[in-house]
C-alpha cells in the first residue's frame, strides 16, 4: 500500500495507533501545517484506515488497526511499536 511508504504518514500514523489526536496536536508533533496533516489524514481516511470521532468543536483521529490488520499483521505491529 503506497500510502504507507512516506515516512510522515508512517510517523501519523504511529502516533495515532497509541491513541486519538487533533489535527493541531499532530501538526505540532511532527513539525508540520495542519493543512499538510489534514491532506495525509484525508489520504489515509479515504483508504478506511482512521476513524473519525468528534468531541464538540474538535475532531479526533484515531488508526483503525482492524483494517491495518487486513493489509497485514506485520504492518500493524509495526505501527504500532
Amino acid at each position: 500500500m503506497l500510502a504507507l511508504t512516506d515516512p510522515r504518514r508512517v510517523h501519523l500514523c504511529r502516533l495515532i495507533a497509541r491513541r486519538a489526536r487533533t489535527t493541531t496536536d499532530l501538526a505540532d508533533r511532527l513539525s508540520m501545517t495542519r493543512p499538510q496533516v489534514a491532506r495525509h489524514l484525508r489520504d489515509l481516511r479515504d483508504l478506511g484506515l482512521v476513524q473519525v470521532e468528534r468531541h464538540g468543536r474538535y475532531v479526533q483521529y484515531g488508526l483503525d488497526l482492524t483494517a491495518v490488520e487486513r493489509i497485514g499483521r506485520d504492518v500493524s505491529t509495526a505501527l504500532q511499536y
